[in-house]
C-alpha cells in the first residue's frame, strides 16, 4: 500500500534505484517523491506507481495466508434482530434534524428555520429567510 510519507524506492529497467518519500499520488497512477540528496526540481521527481517498491519492513504487509472473512460485513452473521428489521441507519442521526425552529438569541433573533445538521450542543440551521444556513448553539433556539 502506497502512503503520503512513506519510504520507496524507484525500480527503473535501465539505471540504479533513487529512494525518496512519497509527497503526493495522482489518480494512483503517477507519485511524486522528494528526495534530498537530487538537485533538480528541489528534490521533487515524479514517477509512475507500478515502478516502485516500499522500503518498509515485510512484517507490515498482510500475508497471503491472513484470514480477511471477519472484516468483510457480507461474510459475517448477523448478530441478532429480525431479518428486514432495518433498525440501523434509518433515519437522521439526531433527532432534532428536520425540525422547525426559532432563533430567540443573538443576532439572527426572531428569524425561523430548519436544523440541518447537529454537532453535540451546535446545530446548523437553514433559514426561511435569504436560504442563508447558520451555526448556532441549541440553547438559542425554540421548537416551534
Amino acid at each position: 500500500m502506497l502512503e503520503k510519507s512513506s519510504k520507496v524506492v524507484f525500480i527503473p529497467l535501465n539505471s540504479q534505484g533513487r529512494k525518496g518519500r512519497v509527497l503526493h499520488t495522482y489518480q494512483s497512477f503517477f507519485a511524486f517523491l522528494h528526495n534530498r540528496d537530487i538537485a533538480e526540481n528541489g528534490g521533487v521527481f515524479v514517477t509512475r506507481v507500478r515502478s516502485l517498491a516500499s522500503l518498509a519492513p515485510k512484517g507490515n504487509l498482510v500475508r497471503a495466508g491472513a484470514d480477511l472473512s471477519k472484516m468483510n460485513p457480507a461474510m459475517v452473521a448477523p448478530t441478532g434482530g429480525m431479518v428486514g428489521s432495518g433498525a440501523m441507519g434509518r433515519g437522521p442521526r439526531d433527532r432534532d434534524i428536520g425540525t422547525t425552529v426559532m432563533v430567540v438569541k443573538g443576532a439572527h433573533k426572531g428569524y425561523a428555520g430548519t436544523i440541518k445538521d447537529t454537532n453535540g450542543p451546535i446545530a446548523r440551521v437553514e433559514l426561511r429567510t435569504g436560504n442563508k444556513v447558520i451555526t448556532i448553539e441549541k440553547e438559542k433556539l425554540y421548537r416551534r
